[in-house]
């Protein structure tokens, strides 16, 4: 009998710390202007999403686990974004998104990432992990994404498909 409770225990609390995670609110992604400048696009297909965090990615494991990556951008929007699409530049913000960590310069040998989440931690949307030369390759018009699959490497498609794709699966 305790053998059963046991196994019952360990497979009921199995699911309770699956469902313990934020949930996956969209999609966010990259663009260039063609003349340096960078912009967020983020498509929002369920929740909520009120900060976007630009992140150095760690070189390894670091010494200590609560260490958090460095942080080299950081934007706020003053209300929750609910579905739908929004675009902001990195270097100024914009369309209800302000710059609250100013955009730091990033070594080009290094790796980077971009996430968004809510306030509540209950929705969080992730980017591309990039370094800068993922973003000069980019023609105007063009997003750089995460890829579908997993699989290592971004995806590139253009702003009418991340708008009108981005949403599937959801």
């Amino acid at each position: 009998m305790r053998r059963w409770v046991g196994i019952f225990l360990a497979v009921s609390s199995s699911f309770v710390l699956v469902g313990c995670g934020p949930g996956t609110s969209g999609t966010l992604g990259l663009m260039t202007d063609g003349n340096g400048n960078t912009s967020a696009v983020l498509q929002i297909c369920e929740g909520h999403l009120e900060n976007v965090v630009l992140n150095l990615q760690n070189r390894g494991v670091p010494e200590d686990p609560d260490e958090e990556p460095e942080r080299l951008g950081e934007w706020e929007s003053g209300s929750k974004v609910r579905k739908g699409f929004t675009q902001f530049d990195l270097a100024q913000g914009g369309n209800g998104w302000k710059v609250v960590t100013p955009l730091k310069p990033r070594n080009a040998a290094r790796t980077f990432s971009i996430t968004a989440a809510s306030e509540d931690s209950a929705w969080i949307a992730f980017g591309p992990q990039f370094k800068n030369s993922d973003l000069t390759k980019l023609k105007p018009g063009q997003v750089l994404v995460s890829p579908e699959d997993g699989s290592p490497g971004n995806r590139v498609q253009s702003l009418d498909d991340f708008k009108a794709t981005s949403c599937d699966g959801y």
